[in-house]
């Protein structure tokens, strides 16, 4: 038998923290394959790495490669690690999760296209090549901004070949070779050096882990403003029996390196803070893989003589000349990669449905599902390509097979829906001894939703939909184009009740111009194109978070809209405040929305007016978009369906307007109805109810300059700045929610 085998007589491996009747539970309730965690073994792991021996501070960090689970990340944000990340969508990732910036650092192959605003965020930067340094140079010269460099130290270890990712046969990380071009490079742009960063590999020998950290400090004499050493992770960690012995103790490496930073500040006066980033010790051996034997083969039994030669020819080598027993699980490389792709070892237990079957043993070869010959989980340990079976519990269709030490690079790194196969659910065993579900399993229409008919003029368009305080809107992320992704024409059936999506207006998130971060294009639900909106700028301002993973935390953005540059800031409560700018009151915009004449001081402010059957006393403000505001006595009386549609077209409003009628409930209350220009009656307009602030104000039915605007859909706080000194005189700002209701794509030519 091959390296990993289970010992003659009785299997070697044993379950982990499932028992049988657990196992056969997950496996009948939540169906097979399944990933089960255990929150113990997470949240114990996480305590471990914290203890790790350290001078003078450290941060664990999690590798969430690993596992990213949103679940997984918030124990191990519960516990107080950090994040590495190696991907910029991983930052995002870990964001959504609830990870702040300022806790993750980033070390990646390939440089996140977004790394600029990342670092912005707080995301600390590890730069992994010359041409990295580079770049991070170009985009942060002469602001000392500060960098973290990932060195190749010449030495590396891992568990096999291509675990090993330090040495002169690895591409990660700066060779040690090129120091006096860093220093170039750091110099020429003006960067503050604060961070060293090495990573020889995953499952590395810790006595060459301990001998490269030495290494690590040296480098750290080079750039005399380092006060952070990351070290990495790849801790050996024993999946099979074995390997126990061989497993790094964790406070035995960490006290030469402990010693080792001593003596450097003893020497220098620096105090390095400590860094490390495992993942495979966090997680390998908290997951198990719950799967189902779905069949058994052989090949033991001799053919007929005229199939003799035949079978010779067949035979790889002598050992598999009789044959072997095959066992067939509804899993595979779709789950757990590791063993196909470097021939790693993975512990194997059969449950019995039978308990009569746990006397009796054989030795199996353990395949996968997909129809891949390498699909194989019981490889010789030397060789991924051969086989080596196993000695087992005996095994009938339909019984539990167990596959331990898979939380660790198993989930995140399979090769996920080949053959078609749907991605498997993740389970959590929690403290209290119950089974609850982190990830569902993926539907078969989820494989290829994304997946377009070839000659298809038909595409599919991605959205989410928000609303302000029920003014909803289909958002569409944009950036890609400068031009929207849809036409008028589709925006409306996509806004249409029932048989679309439903909406009041489409918005579409553009890329940035005018030194802006963004630009804001909308169509209302009638096709039309406004200015500005409101409630859709704080809308937008939530789906932009969204995007970038950092809902929930404080952002401000710049927008460019039809009325200008609008600034939305989001808060941790999930309220938007934005700045809105300087209501327009007179001047050729002004002029141009309105051709009422002046009634006071160049102002609109009261002008009489016919619509229908009634004279009303109408009061214009323009918020880069037109509105005409009517003060009424009994607003819930009040019939806005009459007297809406006309004055939207009324003739002194050339570009049509929006129509705000308002009762005046208290010197800092004011109620609304609107109707929407392109829109209709809709239950909240935000630069309706700036407009009408502004109206209530020099039309002097209010005498402060904050008051509440209550609208049908909810509340929003509305503070008109005083004029005078300082940036934010003169100017509306305007605060309130903005909730997601759904994602979804939609192929809008397929709408009525």
């Amino acid at each position: 038998m091959g390296k990993g085998s289970g010992v003659e007589g009785q299997p070697e491996e044993t379950l982990r923290f499932l028992t049988a009747e657990q196992a056969v539970g997950a496996a009948d309730t939540f169906g097979t394959p399944c990933y089960v965690y255990d929150e113990k073994s997470l949240r114990d792991n996480a305590r471990a790495v914290s203890a790790f021996p350290n001078a003078f501070g450290i941060t664990p960090r999690y590798a969430m490669k690993a596992s990213p689970n949103a679940a997984v990340l918030q124990i191990f944000l519960e516990e107080g690690l950090n994040i590495d990340a190696s991907s910029g969508f991983e930052c995002r990732r870990a964001m959504a999760a609830g990870f702040k910036p300022d806790m993750m650092s980033l070390s990646s192959q390939e440089l996140a296209h977004d790394f600029q605003p990342l670092v912005t965020m707080g995301v600390k930067f590890n730069a992994c090549s010359l041409n990295q340094l580079e770049k991070f140079g170009e985009a942060f010269a002469g602001k000392q901004q500060e960098v973290g460099l990932r060195f190749n130290p010449g030495a590396g270890s891992g568990g096999t070949g291509k675990t090993n990712v330090g040495g002169p046969s690895s591409s990660f990380g700066i060779w040690i070779g090129y120091l006096d071009q860093v220093k170039t490079i750091v110099e020429k742009y003006d960067l503050k050096v604060v961070r060293i960063h090495t990573h020889i590999g995953s499952g590395s020998d810790p006595d060459v882990w301990t001998k490269v950290s030495t290494m690590s400090i040296n480098i750290c004499k080079h750039f005399p403003s380092v006060n952070t050493l990351n070290l990495g992770g790849g801790y050996k960690v024993g999946r099979m029996a074995y390997e126990a012995k061989k497993a790094t103790d964790l406070q035995k490496c960490g006290s030469p390196v402990k010693g080792a930073v001593e003596a450097f500040a003893a020497e220098t006066g620096r105090q390095l803070h400590l860094e490390i980033e495992p993942g495979t010790f966090l997680l390998a051996n908290a997951c198990s893989l719950v799967t189902t034997v779905q069949d058994k083969v052989a090949t033991t039994t001799p053919p007929p003589d005229e199939f003799k030669c035949v079978q010779d020819m067949g035979a790889p080598d002598e050992k598999g000349k009789d044959g072997y027993t095959f066992l067939k699980l509804d899993s595979g490389m779709t789950e757990i990669l590791r063993p196909s792709l470097y021939a790693a070892q993975h512990p194997v237990v059969i449950v019995p449905r039978d308990p009569a079957r746990l006397e009796k043993t054989e030795a199996v070869v353990v395949v996968g599902h997909c129809c891949e010959s390498g699909d194989l989980l019981t490889p010789d340990g030397d060789d991924a390509e051969a086989l080596a079976p196993r000695t087992l519990h005996q095994a009938a269709i339909g019984d539990v097979c167990v596959v331990e030490g898979a939380g660790a690079y198993c989930s995140s790194m399979s090769s996920k829906n080949y053959n078609s196969f749907p991605e498997a659910p993740e389970l959590l065993l929690g403290c209290d001894g119950a089974f609850k579900m982190i990830r569902r399993k993926q539907t078969l229409p989820q494989i290829f939703e994304n997946e377009l008919p070839l000659g298809s003029s038909k595409t599919a368009v991605n959205f989410t939909k928000y609303h302000g305080l029920g003014n909803d809107f289909i958002m569409v992320d944009n950036r890609d184009s400068t031009e929207p992704k849809l036409s008028a024409e589709m925006s409306v059936k996509m806004c249409k009740p029932h048989f679309g999506i439903g909406g009041d207006g489409v918005i579409f998130l553009m890329p940035g111009r005018n030194d802006c971060d963004y630009e804001m294009v909308i169509h209302n639900s009638d096709g039309s194109i406004p200015e500005m909106c409101g409630n859709g700028i704080r809308c937008l301002a939530a789906y932009i978070q969204e995007l970038d993973g950092s809902t929930g935390q404080e952002r401000v953005y710049t927008i460019w809209t039809g009325a200008g540059v609008i600034i939305p800031k989001c808060q941790p409560d999930g309220q938007v405040v934005v700045d809105m700018g300087f209501p327009i009151l007179d001047g050729p915009k002004f002029q141009e929305q309105f051709t009422l004449a002046p009634t006071q001081d160049g102002k609109v402010i009261n002008a009489p007016l016919t619509v229908v059957d009634q004279e009303f006393a109408v009061t214009c403000v323009s918020m880069g978009n037109p509105h005409a505001v009517i003060f009424v006595d009994d607003i819930a009386a009040f019939d806005v369906k009459k007297y809406g549609p006309p004055f939207e077209v009324a003739p002194v409003f050339p570009q049509k307007t929006n129509t705000e009628f308002v009762q005046v409930a208290a010197d800092d209350h004011l109620i609304m109805k609107v109707w929407e220009r392109g829109a209709a009656e809709t239950l909240a307009c935000g630069t309706g109810a700036c407009a009408l602030t502004v109206a209530a104000i020099i039309a002097k039915k209010i005498t402060g300059r904050k008051c509440t605007v209550t609208l049908p859909g909810g509340p929003l706080i509305i503070e008109w700045k005083p004029e005078g000194e300082g940036a934010d005189a003169g100017k509306i700002f305007m605060t309130g929610p903005a909730l997601k209701s759904f994602s979804g794509a939609v192929t809008p030519q397929d709408l009525v």
